[in-house]
């Protein structure tokens, strides 16, 4: 994005809450409508086949983090004016990106079932550094300090599902968003949107 021209859309956060430091708030990117479509009958298929019992991530909160800036307070205008301000010079063409595999990841319980990729990611893992070099100039948290992996959660469930391959999921990235995820309601609050144009 051009320094000169930066455009995003800023949504006031709610004032009903209260004030517990318990919703996360991350930079992602969304699927376009038609991937998110894809990304939904694919975790149908796979539960079917599996034997799951998880339910599916509805199309709308599916997702790839992209950098996660902590927990919100009740107001979070303050760290999203921050962020604005941060990525106001911060550049990015679109890029595609392809999602090929499928896979759990291991935990003990409720295990993620998730879409990841391989050599098809290398312009999202580009530019996802990229920006947390621009967030980290700009001296915002990074609280975990994690190895990015590149990821879609479909569901969570106990049962383990080997790796396998599935036909490409794939969309054109136009812009990230940054997400507060509302604790226990099952919904996303878009703080603020930045197109891709540079």
């Amino acid at each position: 994005m051009h320094s000169s021209n930066t455009q995003f859309s800023l949504f006031e956060a709610g004032t009903d809450r209260s004030g517990s430091l318990i919703d996360p708030l991350f930079f992602a990117l969304q699927l376009d409508a038609g991937s998110a479509a894809t990304a939904l009958d694919l975790a149908l298929r796979l539960r079917s086949q599996h034997g799951l019992k998880g339910k599916p991530q509805s199309p709308g909160l599916l997702h790839v983090t992209l950098h996660f800036m902590g927990y919100s307070p009740g107001d979070p205008r303050e760290i999203v004016q921050r962020a604005c301000k941060a990525l106001q010079g911060f550049r990015a063409p679109p890029f595609e990106v392809c999602f090929d595999r499928v896979l759990s990841f291991r935990r003990k319980s409720r295990r993620p079932l998730v879409l990841v990729g391989g050599a098809a990611l290398a312009p999202l893992l580009h530019f996802q550094q990229q920006l947390r070099s621009a967030l980290l100039l700009a001296h915002l948290p990074d609280p975990e300090k994690l190895t990015f992996t590149p990821h879609i959660t479909l569901l969570r469930d106990d049962r383990e599902v080997p790796e396998q391959g599935i036909a490409p999921l794939c969309w054109k990235v136009r812009d990230f968003v940054l997400l507060r995820s509302l604790h226990g309601r099952g919904e996303h609050q878009v703080l603020a949107r930045f197109p891709l144009d540079g």
